[in-house]
């Protein structure tokens, strides 16, 4: 292999290093999706359109949640229950953790037997609507 030949081997692999280090900002979202953005750490939105262009290494995708309703059990103190719910404010819900049992034993602390309505209430705080809740 010459002197030249090696150049152009070694500017092709760099041209393709960084061809590839900048396709990799592309993120792509689901459709009845929504992705949180973050850069460096610090919030910067939402975003439901399928392809979205962020720099690399600067911005980066942090979470990524359904529209569409869900169902999860739920334990507070020795309850078991069952919720559907909606997220309707996705910085919320990622901020407070994506974990509503955490929501809810935060916001039902001290209270023994909380009915279906106060535990509604307490979810909403976490960034949800909620479609049902049912006691098992």
């Amino acid at each position: 292999m010459t002197d030249v030949q090696l150049i152009v081997v070694c500017l092709v692999v760099i041209a393709l290093g960084i061809g590839l280090f900048f396709l990799t900002g592309f993120i792509h979202v689901k459709r009845g999706w929504i992705a949180i953005i973050e850069k460096l750490g610090q919030y910067v939105g939402t975003y439901t359109k399928p392809f979205v262009y962020f720099a690399p290494l600067f911005y980066r995708r942090v979470g990524m949640y359904p529209l569409s309703s869900l169902t999860k059990p739920l334990l507070i103190g020795k309850e078991k229950y069952t919720v559907t719910y909606q997220i309707i404010d996705a910085k919320t819900y990622h901020y407070a953790g994506h974990d509503l049992n955490l929501v809810a034993a935060t916001e039902l602390k001290g209270i023994e037997h909380p009915s279906l309505e106060q535990i509604s209430q307490a979810l909403v705080k976490g960034g949800v609507k909620i479609i049902a809740v049912k006691g098992e």
